[in-house]
């Protein structure tokens, strides 16, 4: 999650399960997530996923239970795109500012009752 010092070479950084690494201009994303009118902002490294800003935004700053976050989505202010949990915020953010910025909303979900197929 820590960028690398500029004189690491990456082969010591190898484990035995591999290495992944990103490439990003930006050393850090300053994210915010805004819900109900309240915006909290953090840094976070560009590998950092949707799932993990959800999380501490959903869970540590605006004190949602599991149940409560599992039904709430990070939407890219603005815009009605949704990027998949597994979405690493570098790809999304801004590359000249290194910056940006999510809603915290309700997740759509459709309601209906299923026929029995006899």
């Amino acid at each position: 999650d820590d960028p690398l010092d500029d004189t690491a070479k990456v082969k010591e950084h190898v484990t035995g399960k591999g290495l992944k690494l990103h490439l990003n201009r930006c050393r850090q994303i300053a994210v915010s997530v805004c819900y109900n009118g309240e915006t909290v902002d953090r840094k976070f490294a560009p590998g950092a996923t949707v799932a993990r800003v959800k999380r501490w935004a959903a869970e540590r700053k605006f004190g949602m239970s599991d149940e409560e976050a599992g039904e709430h989505v990070l939407q890219i202010a603005g815009t009605h795109e949704r990027p998949a949990p597994g979405t690493h915020i570098g790809t999304l953010a801004n590359r000249q500012s290194c910056t940006l910025a999510f809603d915290l909303v309700a997740d759509e979900r459709v309601n209906g009752a299923i026929e029995d197929a006899q």
